[in-house]
Protein backbone atom coordinates (compact mmCIF):
# COMPACT_ATOMS: atom_id res chain seq x y z
CA UNK A 1 0.00 0.00 0.00
CA UNK A 2 1.41 3.49 -1.06
CA UNK A 3 1.29 6.32 1.64
CA UNK A 4 -1.38 8.20 -0.99
CA UNK A 5 -3.55 4.55 -0.97
CA UNK A 6 -3.62 4.64 3.01
CA UNK A 7 -4.57 8.42 3.25
CA UNK A 8 -7.63 7.47 0.78
CA UNK A 9 -8.46 4.83 2.53
CA UNK A 10 -7.79 6.50 5.68
CA UNK A 11 -10.23 9.44 4.17
CA UNK A 12 -12.60 7.08 2.50
CA UNK A 13 -13.66 5.33 6.25
CA UNK A 14 -13.26 8.36 8.27
CA UNK A 15 -16.10 9.45 6.24
CA UNK A 16 -18.04 6.52 7.16
CA UNK A 17 -17.20 6.84 10.41
CA UNK A 18 -18.26 10.23 11.02
CA UNK A 19 -21.80 10.22 8.10
CA UNK A 20 -23.04 6.79 10.23
CA UNK A 21 -22.97 8.89 13.97
CA UNK A 22 -25.42 11.00 15.70
CA UNK A 23 -23.40 13.58 16.58
CA UNK A 24 -26.38 15.31 18.45
CA UNK A 25 -27.54 12.96 20.74
CA UNK A 26 -25.74 14.13 23.82
CA UNK A 27 -27.38 17.47 23.71
CA UNK A 28 -30.21 15.84 22.79
CA UNK A 29 -30.25 13.88 26.09
CA UNK A 30 -29.53 16.80 28.40
CA UNK A 31 -32.16 18.67 26.82
CA UNK A 32 -34.66 15.82 27.69
CA UNK A 33 -33.25 16.61 31.23
CA UNK A 34 -33.56 20.26 31.31
CA UNK A 35 -37.29 19.86 30.23
CA UNK A 36 -37.66 16.85 32.87
CA UNK A 37 -36.10 19.18 35.63
CA UNK A 38 -38.60 22.45 34.00
CA UNK A 39 -42.05 20.72 33.93
CA UNK A 40 -41.18 19.35 37.21
CA UNK A 41 -43.89 16.85 36.96
CA UNK A 42 -42.19 13.48 36.31
CA UNK A 43 -41.13 12.49 39.79
CA UNK A 44 -44.89 12.12 40.74
CA UNK A 45 -45.95 10.11 37.87
CA UNK A 46 -43.53 7.75 38.96
CA UNK A 47 -45.07 7.76 42.12
CA UNK A 48 -48.23 7.57 40.78
CA UNK A 49 -47.77 4.70 38.50
CA UNK A 50 -46.15 2.65 41.11
CA UNK A 51 -43.06 2.70 39.09
CA UNK A 52 -40.48 3.69 41.96
CA UNK A 53 -40.07 0.69 44.60
CA UNK A 54 -42.34 2.26 47.51
CA UNK A 55 -43.64 5.95 48.62
CA UNK A 56 -44.52 6.65 52.29
CA UNK A 57 -46.21 9.83 53.38
CA UNK A 58 -43.26 10.90 55.18
CA UNK A 59 -40.42 9.87 52.85
CA UNK A 60 -40.05 11.55 49.19
CA UNK A 61 -37.04 10.97 47.47
CA UNK A 62 -37.97 13.69 45.39
CA UNK A 63 -34.48 16.01 46.07
CA UNK A 64 -32.42 12.88 45.29
CA UNK A 65 -34.27 11.88 42.17
CA UNK A 66 -33.85 15.24 40.73
CA UNK A 67 -30.32 15.66 41.37
CA UNK A 68 -29.54 12.51 39.83
CA UNK A 69 -31.24 13.91 36.85
CA UNK A 70 -29.00 16.95 36.41
CA UNK A 71 -25.63 14.78 37.37
CA UNK A 72 -26.93 12.87 34.39
CA UNK A 73 -26.92 15.41 32.45
CA UNK A 74 -23.48 16.67 33.42
CA UNK A 75 -22.55 13.98 33.15
CA UNK A 76 -23.28 13.52 29.31
CA UNK A 77 -21.85 17.23 29.19
CA UNK A 78 -18.20 15.60 30.21
CA UNK A 79 -18.75 12.77 27.96
CA UNK A 80 -19.87 15.35 25.12
CA UNK A 81 -15.90 17.07 25.80
CA UNK A 82 -14.40 13.75 25.79
CA UNK A 83 -16.37 13.24 22.07
CA UNK A 84 -14.97 16.26 20.73
CA UNK A 85 -11.45 16.15 22.28
CA UNK A 86 -11.22 12.41 20.98
CA UNK A 87 -11.81 13.55 18.02
CA UNK A 88 -9.26 16.50 17.71
CA UNK A 89 -6.35 13.76 19.18
CA UNK A 90 -7.28 11.01 16.76
CA UNK A 91 -7.96 13.22 13.69
CA UNK A 92 -4.25 13.88 13.30
CA UNK A 93 -3.51 10.87 11.57
CA UNK A 94 -6.44 10.53 9.22
CA UNK A 95 -4.81 7.11 7.65
CA UNK A 96 -4.82 5.72 11.08
CA UNK A 97 -7.89 7.52 12.46
CA UNK A 98 -9.94 4.48 12.71
CA UNK A 99 -7.07 2.89 14.52
CA UNK A 100 -7.05 5.42 16.91
CA UNK A 101 -11.28 6.44 17.49
CA UNK A 102 -12.90 3.21 17.20
CA UNK A 103 -11.89 1.77 20.65
CA UNK A 104 -9.47 4.57 22.13
CA UNK A 105 -7.87 4.52 26.06
CA UNK A 106 -9.84 6.83 27.84
CA UNK A 107 -7.13 7.95 30.25
CA UNK A 108 -4.86 9.36 27.40
CA UNK A 109 -8.07 11.43 26.06
CA UNK A 110 -8.87 12.74 29.56
CA UNK A 111 -5.50 13.89 29.70
CA UNK A 112 -5.44 15.19 26.43
CA UNK A 113 -8.31 17.04 27.31
CA UNK A 114 -6.79 18.75 30.37
CA UNK A 115 -3.22 19.94 29.23
CA UNK A 116 -3.87 20.15 25.16
CA UNK A 117 -2.60 24.07 24.46
CA UNK A 118 -4.37 24.80 21.45
CA UNK A 119 -4.06 28.24 20.15
CA UNK A 120 -2.93 30.22 16.45
CA UNK A 121 -0.15 28.44 15.93
CA UNK A 122 -1.79 24.84 16.06
CA UNK A 123 -5.33 25.73 15.29
CA UNK A 124 -5.34 25.25 11.48
CA UNK A 125 -4.35 21.80 11.90
CA UNK A 126 -6.29 20.94 15.26
CA UNK A 127 -9.49 22.03 13.13
CA UNK A 128 -8.64 21.20 9.65
CA UNK A 129 -8.99 25.21 8.82
CA UNK A 130 -7.47 25.26 5.40
CA UNK A 131 -8.19 29.00 5.22
CA UNK A 132 -4.84 31.50 5.79
CA UNK A 133 -4.57 33.58 9.23
CA UNK A 134 -2.54 36.68 8.01
CA UNK A 135 -4.70 39.30 6.84
CA UNK A 136 -2.71 39.68 3.48
CA UNK A 137 -4.34 36.94 2.25
CA UNK A 138 -7.63 38.51 2.02
CA UNK A 139 -8.58 41.26 -0.49
CA UNK A 140 -11.38 42.13 2.18
CA UNK A 141 -10.24 43.13 5.21
CA UNK A 142 -13.85 43.20 7.11
CA UNK A 143 -14.02 38.94 5.64
CA UNK A 144 -10.31 38.39 7.67
CA UNK A 145 -11.25 40.43 10.70
CA UNK A 146 -14.52 38.38 10.43
CA UNK A 147 -12.76 35.33 10.63
CA UNK A 148 -10.12 35.98 12.84
CA UNK A 149 -12.64 36.79 14.97
CA UNK A 150 -14.87 33.59 15.00
CA UNK A 151 -10.95 31.74 15.07
CA UNK A 152 -9.98 33.52 18.51
CA UNK A 153 -13.81 32.54 19.47
CA UNK A 154 -13.48 29.16 19.12
CA UNK A 155 -10.17 28.88 20.75
CA UNK A 156 -11.30 30.16 23.94
CA UNK A 157 -14.68 28.39 23.55
CA UNK A 158 -11.84 24.73 23.61
CA UNK A 159 -10.37 26.42 26.65
CA UNK A 160 -13.80 27.20 28.31
CA UNK A 161 -14.78 23.56 27.95
CA UNK A 162 -11.14 22.25 29.17
CA UNK A 163 -11.87 24.37 32.58
CA UNK A 164 -15.21 22.56 32.62
CA UNK A 165 -13.95 19.29 32.17
CA UNK A 166 -11.57 19.84 34.70
CA UNK A 167 -13.65 21.15 37.26
CA UNK A 168 -16.18 18.16 37.05
CA UNK A 169 -13.92 15.09 36.13
CA UNK A 170 -13.83 13.70 39.56
CA UNK A 171 -17.51 14.12 40.16
CA UNK A 172 -18.57 12.52 36.86
CA UNK A 173 -15.80 9.98 37.93
CA UNK A 174 -17.92 9.29 40.78
CA UNK A 175 -20.74 9.00 39.15
CA UNK A 176 -19.83 6.47 36.80
CA UNK A 177 -18.38 3.96 39.12
CA UNK A 178 -20.22 2.47 41.62
CA UNK A 179 -22.80 5.89 42.01
CA UNK A 180 -20.16 7.07 44.76
CA UNK A 181 -22.17 10.12 45.79
CA UNK A 182 -23.58 11.87 48.97
CA UNK A 183 -27.55 12.08 47.68
CA UNK A 184 -28.69 12.59 50.95
CA UNK A 185 -26.98 13.66 54.09
CA UNK A 186 -28.04 14.95 57.57
CA UNK A 187 -28.39 18.48 57.23
CA UNK A 188 -31.10 17.91 53.83
CA UNK A 189 -34.33 17.42 55.17
CA UNK A 190 -36.15 14.57 53.46
CA UNK A 191 -39.50 16.81 51.76
CA UNK A 192 -40.47 17.52 48.64
CA UNK A 193 -38.57 20.59 47.30
CA UNK A 194 -40.12 23.31 45.08
CA UNK A 195 -39.26 23.70 41.23
CA UNK A 196 -38.08 27.60 42.53
CA UNK A 197 -35.68 25.55 45.25
CA UNK A 198 -34.23 23.38 43.05
CA UNK A 199 -33.60 26.01 39.91
CA UNK A 200 -31.45 27.86 42.34
CA UNK A 201 -29.13 25.29 42.00
CA UNK A 202 -28.43 22.09 43.69
CA UNK A 203 -25.08 20.46 45.20
CA UNK A 204 -24.03 17.03 44.93
CA UNK A 205 -20.77 15.68 46.73
CA UNK A 206 -18.48 13.13 45.56
CA UNK A 207 -16.87 10.69 47.81
CA UNK A 208 -13.21 10.71 48.15
CA UNK A 209 -10.93 8.21 49.63
CA UNK A 210 -7.75 8.67 48.79
CA UNK A 211 -4.59 9.80 50.97
CA UNK A 212 -5.25 13.13 51.63
CA UNK A 213 -1.60 14.21 51.51
CA UNK A 214 -2.24 12.38 47.65
CA UNK A 215 -5.41 14.12 47.62
CA UNK A 216 -4.06 17.47 48.25
CA UNK A 217 -1.32 16.75 45.05
CA UNK A 218 -4.16 15.91 42.70
CA UNK A 219 -6.09 19.40 44.12
CA UNK A 220 -8.97 17.23 44.61
CA UNK A 221 -9.31 18.49 48.23
CA UNK A 222 -8.89 22.65 46.97
CA UNK A 223 -12.85 22.99 47.42
CA UNK A 224 -12.60 21.71 50.77
CA UNK A 225 -13.50 18.22 52.34
CA UNK A 226 -15.59 17.02 55.05
CA UNK A 227 -14.63 13.94 56.92
CA UNK A 228 -17.35 11.38 58.79
CA UNK A 229 -15.77 10.65 62.53
CA UNK A 230 -17.84 9.14 64.81
CA UNK A 231 -16.40 7.14 67.98
CA UNK A 232 -15.44 4.27 65.90
CA UNK A 233 -13.37 6.22 63.68
CA UNK A 234 -11.85 9.16 65.17
CA UNK A 235 -9.15 7.60 66.87
CA UNK A 236 -7.70 5.62 64.58
CA UNK A 237 -7.73 9.07 61.79
CA UNK A 238 -4.32 8.68 60.37
CA UNK A 239 -3.33 4.77 60.10
CA UNK A 240 -7.51 4.64 57.99
CA UNK A 241 -6.22 7.93 55.86
CA UNK A 242 -2.88 6.34 55.16
CA UNK A 243 -4.41 2.61 54.31
CA UNK A 244 -6.72 5.23 51.61
CA UNK A 245 -9.60 4.12 54.13
CA UNK A 246 -11.07 7.38 55.64
CA UNK A 247 -14.29 7.99 54.00
CA UNK A 248 -14.98 12.00 52.96
CA UNK A 249 -16.30 13.97 50.47
CA UNK A 250 -15.31 17.16 48.51
CA UNK A 251 -17.84 20.06 49.22
CA UNK A 252 -17.69 23.83 48.05
CA UNK A 253 -18.49 22.58 44.21
CA UNK A 254 -20.56 25.59 42.86
CA UNK A 255 -24.30 24.63 42.90
CA UNK A 256 -24.95 22.52 39.55
CA UNK A 257 -27.70 24.22 37.47
CA UNK A 258 -29.05 22.34 34.44
CA UNK A 259 -29.02 25.81 32.24
CA UNK A 260 -25.31 26.00 32.22
CA UNK A 261 -24.88 22.47 31.65
CA UNK A 262 -26.99 22.85 28.62
CA UNK A 263 -25.11 26.04 27.51
CA UNK A 264 -21.58 23.52 27.71
CA UNK A 265 -23.69 21.21 25.56
CA UNK A 266 -24.44 24.06 22.81
CA UNK A 267 -20.95 25.18 22.81
CA UNK A 268 -19.38 20.81 22.58
CA UNK A 269 -21.46 20.25 20.00
CA UNK A 270 -21.23 23.78 17.70
CA UNK A 271 -17.65 22.99 17.66
CA UNK A 272 -17.95 19.18 17.14
CA UNK A 273 -20.07 19.00 14.60
CA UNK A 274 -17.89 22.33 12.26
CA UNK A 275 -15.03 20.01 13.24
CA UNK A 276 -16.35 16.75 11.57
CA UNK A 277 -17.79 18.82 8.55
CA UNK A 278 -13.87 20.36 7.94
CA UNK A 279 -12.71 16.62 8.37
CA UNK A 280 -15.58 15.78 5.86
CA UNK A 281 -14.50 18.19 3.45
CA UNK A 282 -10.88 16.82 4.12
CA UNK A 283 -11.88 13.56 3.16
CA UNK A 284 -13.89 13.98 0.42
CA UNK A 285 -11.88 12.27 -2.99
CA UNK A 286 -11.33 14.61 -5.04
CA UNK A 287 -11.53 17.76 -2.79
CA UNK A 288 -14.36 19.65 -3.60
CA UNK A 289 -13.92 23.25 -4.88
CA UNK A 290 -13.89 25.69 -4.06
CA UNK A 291 -12.70 24.99 -1.09
CA UNK A 292 -15.18 25.47 2.06
CA UNK A 293 -14.29 25.55 5.89
CA UNK A 294 -16.74 25.76 8.61
CA UNK A 295 -16.46 27.49 12.61
CA UNK A 296 -19.19 27.62 14.81
CA UNK A 297 -21.91 30.09 14.52
CA UNK A 298 -23.02 33.16 16.60
CA UNK A 299 -25.67 31.09 18.98
CA UNK A 300 -23.96 27.68 19.28
CA UNK A 301 -26.49 26.55 17.57
CA UNK A 302 -25.51 26.21 13.47
CA UNK A 303 -22.03 26.53 12.07
CA UNK A 304 -20.80 29.26 9.32
CA UNK A 305 -19.33 28.28 6.15
CA UNK A 306 -16.75 29.65 4.72
CA UNK A 307 -15.48 29.91 0.98
CA UNK A 308 -12.89 31.37 -0.47
CA UNK A 309 -15.38 34.17 -1.96
CA UNK A 310 -16.48 35.37 1.67
CA UNK A 311 -19.11 34.34 4.52
CA UNK A 312 -22.08 32.71 4.51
Amino acid sequence: MTEQERLNAGKAQTSIYLTSQFSKWRLFSILTAEKIINEFTIFEELIDNNLCLHSSTDYFPQRQYYAGVVVQALAEAIQNIEDLFALIYCAQDIPMFVGRIANYKAGKISNFVKTAKIDRSNFQEMFFFRFPLDGASYPDAEIHHNISARIDRTISDLSRLQDFYTRFEYLYLQYKHGLSLVFQSDGLENRPISREEFKAGIQVWPFDNLEITKAIKEKRTQLGISMFLSEWTQRHVVELDRQNNLLRFIIGIEDLKIESIVQVARITTNLNDALRQNMLDFCTIPERHPVKCYLPGDNYEAFSTLTEGGTT
